[in-house]
């Protein structure tokens, strides 16, 4: 992005190009957040000789950071429109990972040996999924019409499919079945959404609306 200098004496911005640019950055920071969460767990690779508890432990956090940036998802709906499957998807996906995150949180807190502080992830991932984020956050911003609503489809896409089976990892890996099975109705539940996204997409390839 270039960087344009003027000399305060001989520029000044009117009044509303400085409105418009205001307005520009508060709708960019909307959709960034709607993708990637603000408040994020403490990164660290785990050791070698991590428990299964800290494993689990990790779990927990990333399907957390994951449903609290689905759960924002709607947000988009504030800056662009699409048709109205897609928004109706786009805000049923949300809903859905609200529910799913105040879940979650209720069976964190129903294990007191869970800490719920570090995602395990080394800090060069953590800067790699902030630039993805960005740049998904931008490439959203300059597209409309098809385009946009190809394009958010393709994250949800992507985040159901990752959602889904870092649930089922997690149903496995829980010692407690009851939780495990909660965890699967997690599973089930993004199982379902992505398969409305990816029958969304084929809509639109064939162009029906």
């Amino acid at each position: 992005m270039k960087s344009i200098a003027c000399s305060a004496k001989s520029y000044q911005a009117p009044a509303a190009a400085v409105g418009r640019m205001v307005v520009l950055m508060s709708l960019f920071a909307i959709l960034l957040m709607s993708l990637s969460g603000c408040a994020s767990p403490k990164t660290g690779r785990l050791p070698e000789s991590s428990s299964d508890l800290m494993e689990l432990d990790a779990g927990y956090v990333i399907l957390r950071e994951l449903l609290i940036d689905e759960s924002r998802l709607d947000g988009v709906l504030l800056i662009k429109s699409a048709s109205d499957s897609t928004e109706s998807l786009i805000r049923e996906i949300a809903d859905a990972s609200s529910d799913m995150l105040k879940e979650l949180d209720l069976m964190a807190d129903e294990n007191p040996e869970l800490t719920m502080a570090f995602n395990g992830l080394p800090e060069v991932e953590k800067a790699v999924r902030e630039a993805i984020a960005s740049r998904t956050a931008m490439d959203l911003m300059g597209s409309r019409g098809d385009a946009f609503e190809y394009s958010v489809l393709l994250t949800q896409e992507k985040a159901m499919s990752y959602g889904m089976h870092l649930a089922e990892a997690l149903a496995r890996m829980e010692p407690d079945i009851a939780v495990g099975a909660r965890f699967k109705v997690m599973s089930d539940r993004m199982s379902a959404l992505h398969a409305r996204v990816t029958e969304r997409l084929e809509s639109l390839c064939d162009g029906s609306t």
